[in-house]
């Protein structure tokens, strides 16, 4: 069993929580009889109008399934964080996340009772505020509180109700709508969480356990780093966003390590300003203390303000995800909150499909990420940043050793480089940098790429599972399979040798025995020389191909 370390707890007596009013208030929890929340957020944060407020969520949803699918099942899905700005900035990231919640286009009718973990935004809070109504009135419905549960928690001391904490609050009730869009019916658990000494969690954590079990959602409500001087941390002033990148991805690697020492460190280190820092660590505690299943984590999303605000950059407002994407200039990186939208679910039984491996938004972030190296490696060399700038949020699917080949296309379709490597113990993302490093600069065939091509350049990234070897050649099966040629000597040992990746002899439409002939001219061998002394491997592949630039 994951235990907590007590002693690294007291970390959070160094983070002030941001907070407008100073009053601490005890309390008792208030009769049954019906007290009615209304949402009280103004017209900026989301719309009102019900009608409106719907076709809202089906847009940003519809957007998150198109481009960052996740392959999660709705059923194993435990745990959410997701960020708590307007929806107009932070809409599409808590979509790409709740999306996980519904399957074949079907609300969830598994969950009954969800747990929102919400920091205190106005009042300076010791322990967890619960709610004094029973009931939450948003546009869409009113949503029944779980009183069995908040008496429960209410024979903790750290519990205790205080309306102060909740009815000026937005980071919990942002939430509301995007849970009334996913689950069939459920009652709500609603807390917000304020400094937590290191000496009350395992009693926090005791009570919160007795009201969690396999019908239970926790959805923590937290946003990332803001940075600029309206948020009294401006640390960055070249390179601004791709600075923030790599901060808001060091505290990302110590929540997807599920670390709650790990990411009281990052804080205490860096002095990250994350206004759900104590939803997430509790939500760590419970993870490490096992009161929720084992689960793995999936990034689903991830963008700040700044880059939202450049893929608005039209009359209709609609998002340009390819710009969504693209780096923000540090002139209009002068204010910027990150967002960042993560899945923690039990792993299904079974066997893996292979692109399953990446998230939508992953797929996208390795894209932008061999499109930085590019642009970079083709800088004169007093302008080019450092490799770690270039580097993606540091996430799951990133890390996982695979091999990879970058291909260079032009617009029109001419090969212009072409490196990989089949097998490789480094993380992906390190392999993708250094293949598009390799493809623009150390491709014998070609010239390296020059900054005026970039433009006319499609990247396709080829992600390949690990090869083995095959009985025989007539086991390869053509559009399915990557095929390695080893030429053997009298004692085994490799002469020749030459790969292909799946999609080459489709591409050429040759059958089997064509494609066995030209591996083996690739190898340097003459037509019919794969017939005698050969072994043959074989892998597969799933491809991440850039649209085109303009």
């Amino acid at each position: 069993m994951k235990k907590i370390l007590l002693w690294s707890l007291p970390t959070l007596m160094l983070l002030a929580p941001t907070c407008c009013t100073k009053k601490i208030v005890n309390s008792s929890l208030p009769p049954a009889p019906l007290v009615v929340h209304e949402a009280h957020l103004p017209e900026g944060w989301y719309a009102h109008d019900p009608a409106k407020l719907d076709a809202e969520l089906d847009g940003y949803f519809e957007l998150a399934a198109q481009e960052f699918a996740v392959p999660v099942a709705a059923r194993n899905v435990r745990a959410l964080i997701v960020p708590h700005a307007g929806h107009y900035y932070s809409g599409l990231c808590a979509a790409s996340a709740y999306q996980t919640l519904v399957e074949n286009g079907q609300k969830n009718n598994l969950i009954e009772r969800v747990i929102i973990l919400a920091p205190s935004h106005f009042a300076l809070l010791h322990g967890i505020a619960l709610p004094d109504y029973t009931v939450y009135k948003t546009p869409l419905g009113e949503i029944p509180v779980d009183h069995n549960a908040l008496n429960t928690l209410a024979h903790c001391k750290q519990f205790r109700v205080v309306p102060e904490a909740h009815k000026p609050e937005h980071s919990l009730e942002i939430q509301l709508p995007f849970l009334q869009k996913t689950i069939e019916s459920f009652q709500l658990v609603p807390l917000i969480v304020g400094r937590i000494l290191g000496e009350n969690y395992l009693e926090i954590l005791k009570h919160l356990g007795q009201i969690i079990d396999d019908t239970t959602l926790i959805v923590v409500s937290s946003d990332f780093t803001h940075h600029g001087t309206d948020y009294d941390y401006k640390i960055f002033d070249t390179n601004i966003m791709d600075n923030i990148r790599q901060l808001d991805s060091m505290g990302l690697q110590a929540i997807f390590a599920q670390s709650f020492e790990g990411f009281s460190k990052y804080l205490h280190q860096t002095s990250a300003t994350i206004c759900g820092r104590d939803p997430i660590k509790l939500l760590l505690a419970l993870l490490e203390s096992e009161k929720i299943q084992p689960v793995t984590p999936t990034l689903c999303c991830s963008y700040t303000s700044a880059h939202l605000e450049q893929a608005r950059q039209t009359a209709d407002q609609i998002i340009n995800i390819k710009k969504l994407m693209q780096p923000v200039p540090d002139a209009q990186a002068h204010r910027s909150v990150s967002y960042a939208g993560i899945v923690f679910a039990q792993k299904p039984e079974g066997p893996n499909i292979a692109s399953d491996s990446l998230s939508g938004y992953e797929k996208k972030a390795l894209l932008a990420c061999a499109r930085s190296t590019l642009e970079n490696v083709v800088k004169p060399q007093d302008q080019q940043v450092d490799d770690h700038l270039l580097r993606p949020i540091i996430s799951p699917g990133v890390v996982q050793p695979s091999g990879a080949f970058i291909t260079l296309n032009t617009k029109d379709g001419n090969l212009r480089g072409c490196i990989g490597r089949i097998t490789t113990p480094d993380p992906l993302f390190q392999t993708v940098m250094a293949m598009s490093y390799a493809a623009a600069l150390h491709d014998t065939r070609f010239k390296p790429v020059q900054a005026g091509e970039l433009n006319n350049l499609v990247i396709d990234i080829s992600v390949l599972t690990p090869p083995h070897t095959v009985p025989s050649c007539q086991d390869i099966i053509i559009g399915k399979h990557g095929v390695i040629l080893n030429k053997l000597d009298q004692a085994g040992a490799k002469t020749h040798s030459a790969v292909f990746l799946p999609q080459v002899p489709v591409e050429w439409k040759w059958d089997l025995p064509t494609t066995l002939e030209q591996l083996a001219q690739k190898a340097s061998l003459p037509m019919d020389g794969w017939k005698e002394n050969c072994s043959f491997e074989v892998f597969e592949d799933f491809e991440i191909k850039e649209e085109p630039h303009n």
